[in-house]
């Protein structure tokens, strides 16, 4: 075989070399994005509070004070207005407006609704801002008991980790009811009970389909 014949038989596709080259590296770089995340993700996770030994947590409530006859006199409350009443003393049709309203898909998720999150993001892409947000009423209720609401990506990690970890501790009706007894509905109205005394001075077991609704309504823009 003469040495043309050999050159030309063990010349190499550059073509070819050059696209496995930028395949190795990309797989290199998707190799270290991944691990820096998990690291950074796995640094955050051991900043969270235990979970389980809050599991007994419960809200500051208002004091009610009576007279030796049963007559009622006033209210004494620190900085929030809240009484604390159990899910079923809260009307179905005021829970399944909140619902609706806040997380539709509160009942088939774990605690982060990824579905809602690429929602979303198409939605924040088109619109050129923030116009969509994605948190779980788990998510919400984490970020109002257990974090900061400072609004960075370190925050929204805690924020996620710590609402799949409520989800493992409470029932959906029990995070519910949590929510319900914990959220500002503006002037002063911590929780479904004390909204519905400021507003419509009615217990929150009377409240008609109407009032739930605006009442609902008001959580978006307390």
């Amino acid at each position: 075989m003469s040495r043309k014949k050999r050159r030309k038989k063990y010349k190499v596709n550059k073509p070819r070399l050059f696209i496995s080259i930028t395949v190795i590296f990309f797989i290199l770089l998707l190799i270290i994005g991944v691990s820096f995340s998990v690291y950074s993700i796995y640094q955050i996770a051991r900043e969270l509070p235990d979970l389980e030994k809050k599991a007994g947590y419960q809200p500051a409530q208002t004091t009610k004070l009576y007279s030796s006859n049963g007559t009622f006199i006033a209210d004494f409350h620190a900085e929030e207005n809240r009484v604390v009443v159990p899910l079923e003393k809260i009307p179905l049709h005021l829970r399944n407006a909140v619902i609706s309203i806040e997380d539709e898909r509160f009942y088939q998720h774990h605690g982060v609704d990824f579905r809602a999150i690429l929602r979303a993001l198409v939605e924040n892409l088109k619109k050129g801002g923030i116009a969509e947000g994605a948190s779980t009423i788990t998510q919400q209720y984490v970020r109002s008991i257990y974090i900061t609401k400072e609004k960075t990506y370190k925050r929204k990690i805690k924020e996620a980790i710590l609402a799949l970890q409520i989800e493992s501790l409470y029932s959906k009706d029990k995070i519910l009811e949590k929510y319900l007894n914990i959220y500002y509905f503006g002037s002063g109205a911590y929780g479904v009970e004390a909204a519905a005394q400021t507003f419509f001075r009615k217990s929150a077991t009377k409240l008609t389909l109407a009032e739930s609704a605006l009442l609902a309504g008001v959580m978006r823009s307390p």
